[in-house]
């Protein structure tokens, strides 16, 4: 939807019977003034890490066969364990900030889902501390800048739904993910999540738990999946390609998807992460060539309100 997204696999390191939800936030930027006259914005104005949640079944993973299907842009499909399978259906809502991962454990398998946060520290900083990263004035100055970390978060419950609020360094911002896990472990079971980020208001977890409220509604009135694939089969009509090559025609609805999960009018401007986050050198928007070829795709596809994006944050800031 422009904002909220995941990515599910397997981290290096894991273990054998997990998979895991990385939860992502397109405008989960810090906000810390500059020291002094250095900006330092590669640490001090970066996207940072969320969390994950992790995906555990009893039994160690034998094999995984998943689906991304574009049309109604939800995953599907079925992983093996050593203690039976378990079936899942997935997606990010496409006109709400809420993550839908269903699953389905079968054949004497059972699926426990949990929340692990990520301390929100800029990986340009990460790295520079480990000792990589360029040499140089500008860099020498990032590596010795202070960087004091925010607040450990803080978790809690109501009604059922569980949060955890994140303040960012010095109160200038804060994220609140908030989810809500119902059904049965051993056969069908719901994860309902949405992520929430302030800057300048602190009205984040007020706002995950109502995306949550609202999620919760329009499942009892079934319009949540209907409205979410409403909006997708509105959306891919807008243009229309076929050429005699069906690897490069596929490769096309890939693009279209992968824009319209990224952009939105009235969201952030698209920087090389979009609403998905992972450790990466670049973790801004990138005006020297990235944004110019990013705002190219929605002219050519007839998509113009997605590109919208750009000079509605150019008129705003």
């Amino acid at each position: 939807n422009g904002n909220v997204g995941f990515l599910f696999y397997q981290a290096v390191g894991e273990a054998k019977n997990v998979i895991s939800i990385h939860a992502g936030r397109h405008d989960y930027y810090d906000h810390r003034l500059p020291n002094g006259e250095d900006a330092n914005l590669w640490i001090y104005r970066s996207r940072l890490p969320l969390g994950h949640f992790n995906v555990e079944s009893n039994g160690e993973i034998t094999g995984v066969d998943l689906r991304l299907g574009l049309w109604n842009a939800e995953l599907t499909g079925k992983i093996n364990t050593t203690d039976g399978c378990y079936r899942i259906h997935a997606f990010s809502h496409s006109q709400t900030d809420v993550i839908s991962f269903e699953t389905r454990a079968e054949g004497g398998e059972s699926i426990k889902i949990t929340w692990h946060p990520e301390t929100p520290i800029a990986p340009v900083k990460e790295t520079l501390d480990a000792g990589g990263g360029p040499k140089g004035h500008s860099w020498d100055k990032m590596r010795t800048a202070p960087y004091p970390l925010p607040p450990e978060p803080t978790l809690s419950e109501e009604d059922g739904m569980q949060f955890c609020f994140q303040p960012l360094h010095d109160g200038r911002g804060e994220t609140t993910t908030g989810w809500q896990i119902t059904g049965d472990p051993s056969g069908k079971q719901l994860l309902i999540a949405s992520i929430h980020h302030s800057f300048p208001e602190h009205d984040s977890l007020a706002r995950a738990k109502k995306n949550l409220l609202d999620a919760q509604q329009r499942r009892k009135a079934e319009t949540f999946v209907s409205s979410h694939r409403e909006w997708w089969h509105e959306y891919y009509p807008l243009s229309f390609l076929t050429i005699n090559d069906p690897e490069k025609e596929g490769f096309y609805w890939i693009q279209m998807y992968k824009l319209g999960s990224a952009m939105r009018e009235n969201g952030p401007i698209l920087d090389l992460m979009g609403p998905w986050y992972h450790r990466t050198f670049w973790p801004m928007v990138w005006g020297d060539l990235n944004v110019e070829l990013q705002y190219w795709t929605h002219l050519t596809a007839n998509r113009m309100s997605l590109g919208e994006s750009l000079p509605n944050n150019l008129d705003k800031y």
